[in-house]
């Protein structure tokens, strides 16, 4: 399956969508890799919590996980 992308340049890109299996693999793929560095940091914040009785150990976490 082929798409027409003009850009505001007025270059037409003829981009090739992939399949939908190909697509899952990679959205699962990801989902992996999000939830693998959730859990690393999850893991690194509560060792750095135990040395350290902070609230702002909760508020890095928060914001980590918004930005992953």
């Amino acid at each position: 399956m082929r798409r027409s992308f003009v850009t505001p340049e007025g270059v037409d890109l003829q981009l090739e969508l992939g399949a939908a299996g190909t697509r899952a693999a990679a959205f699962l793929l990801d989902a992996l890799m999000i939830l693998a560095l959730l859990i690393l940091m999850t893991l690194a914040l509560a060792f750095l919590s135990a040395a350290s009785k902070g609230e702002w150990i909760m508020i890095l976490w928060l914001l980590g996980f918004f930005v992953v």
